[in-house]
């Protein structure tokens, strides 16, 4: 899951770039999405140590979950000037929501490999 957490992280920071070039360089929120990636990426190398794998995969489920949730609601502001911003926050939703749904089947799995 770290090294998912790390992959998801530059996905998310090459979907921030691009609405940042697409929108001229005038909306510094367009880089929201690549702020949460490098979130991801920091999380995603703590991981790798088996201490801080647990709170770090944890956090990172949170930061991901927020990432949902934001690019949900601003799917509902449409900004005229730029007609492609939904698709840049559908791209986030689709990355944070696979990341996701591959967490909770890991944290399901180790469960039951530590039940074992």
């Amino acid at each position: 899951m770290a090294f998912l957490s790390m992959i998801v992280g530059v996905l998310l920071i090459g979907i921030g770039i691009g609405a940042y070039v697409y929108t001229d360089q005038k909306s510094i929120t367009a880089l929201i999405p690549a702020f949460l990636g490098v979130i991801l990426i920091i999380l995603g190398v703590l991981a790798r140590n088996d201490r801080m794998r647990k709170h770090s995969m944890h956090a990172a489920m949170l930061f991901a979950l927020l990432g949902v949730i934001v690019s949900l609601w601003r799917l509902t502001k449409s900004n005229p000037n730029y007609p492609a911003i939904p698709y840049f926050h559908i791209a986030v939703v689709v990355c944070c929501a696979l990341f996701i749904a591959l967490g909770i089947k890991s944290f399901i799995d180790a469960r039951r490999r530590r039940q074992q």
